[in-house]
């Protein structure tokens, strides 16, 4: 152990044995004290590595900048260089496509000159650049009519992207209201499937005097109110094969091209197939006509629900029929006249619903004495 004289400072050994009370004296001063043990020597500081040394980072780090330095500028100089010949190539190239008569390319040769070269301090670039602005004004005018024309279908093109976008996105929108529309639909039909009730009613014709003549035999349809575009495939094929196709009322013409998950209308289809466009025929060419027609049987065929026929009495019962919207449809034809009936039937409640087919509510009454 070291003790320190509190009068010179000086530091020396404490001889052994010596603690606590006991008074020493210290040789250069003669002061006598009680020893202070200093147990914990003073720590000397490392010495400072060689590479924090200031005046070595200093002389290392002036070259590395200097070196740094030239290389940039150098670097730039390059650039510069390279950038200046690039220019005055583009400037050569396009007076060579220019004695060639390739306008066009000698027009993109000096705009490029003049957009990389303007504001340059180099002579010889400033040079490119006037004879190359220059020479581009004078190709602008001679092609101003092909670059007009260009302009204008880029902007043609452009409005057809546009509107094919447009188009995209209102299919888009026609295409989910369709899906919601059928996913309400579903809905509302399984409810209705719920739902059971019975048809009945009677079928007569009311002659020019006032007397009824009951209808016995009378074959009855019900018919969905629509039905999808695809199960009128075959009902398509054979509106097609007519001669008079085009002539069809109702914009039926335009079925075959509509999309398969559209609902269509029957009684829409029904207007379509019966009255022609223009029609002036005959009473007696529309009863054959309407006899004859292949189409709206192939259409009501693909659409059944259920059917029936009158009875002795001229009455007729359709049990189970689930709720819905549907048509009934019957058709009576004789030498003389012809009666159509198509009336729509909603079911919205079990139990029965009356339905009766007379004169008043019939779709098509024709008599042989209308023709001319």
């Amino acid at each position: 152990m070291k003790v320190n004289c509190p009068q010179c400072g000086r530091t020396g050994p404490l001889p052994e044995g010596v603690a606590g009370s006991i008074t020493i004296r210290c040789p250069r001063c003669r002061t006598r004290f009680s020893p202070v043990v200093d147990e914990a020597p003073r720590q000397v500081p490392a010495p400072r590595p060689w590479y924090k040394d200031p005046i070595l980072q200093f002389a290392v780090a002036v070259p590395i900048v200097t070196i740094v330095g030239f290389g940039c500028y150098f670097f730039y100089q390059n650039l510069k260089s390279h950038a200046r010949q690039q220019i005055i190539t583009w400037k050569t190239e396009g007076d060579q496509l220019q004695e060639a008569g390739q306008l066009r390319q000698a027009l993109e040769k000096y705009q490029a000159v003049v957009a990389q070269g303007n504001g340059s301090s180099d002579s010889d670039v400033q040079r490119a650049v006037s004879d190359g602005k220059a020479r581009r004004d004078k190709l602008l005018v001679v092609l101003k009519a092909e670059l007009e024309r260009e302009e204008a279908e880029r902007q043609r093109q452009e409005q057809e992207r546009q509107r094919l976008a447009r188009l995209k996105e209102q299919e888009e929108a026609e295409a989910q209201a369709r899906r919601v529309a059928e996913q309400l639909r579903l809905k509302e039909e399984a409810e209705l499937a719920k739902i059971k009730a019975s048809v009945i009613g009677g079928a007569w014709v009311i002659k020019g005097g006032g007397q009824s003549d009951i209808l016995r035999g009378l074959s009855i349809y019900v018919l969905r109110a629509e039905v999808a575009r695809r199960e009128l495939d075959e009902a398509v094929r054979v509106m097609k094969s007519q001669p008079d196709f085009d002539q069809f009322g109702g914009d039926a013409t335009g079925l075959p091209s509509r999309p398969p998950d559209d609902r269509v209308s029957l009684e829409w289809l029904f207007r379509g197939v019966r009255y022609r466009k223009n029609d002036d025929a005959s009473g007696n060419v529309r009863m054959r006509r309407i006899k004859n027609d292949s189409v709206w049987r192939a259409i009501a065929k693909t659409a059944v629900a259920a059917t029936a026929e009158t009875n002795i009495d001229g009455k007729y019962k359709i049990p189970e029929v689930k709720g819905g919207k549907y048509l009934v449809y019957a058709i009576h034809d004789t030498s003389f006249s012809l009666i159509e009936w198509l009336v729509p039937l909603e079911i919205a409640h079990p139990g029965e619903v009356t339905l009766d087919l007379y004169n008043k509510n019939s779709e098509t009454i024709i008599n042989k004495s209308d023709d001319d």
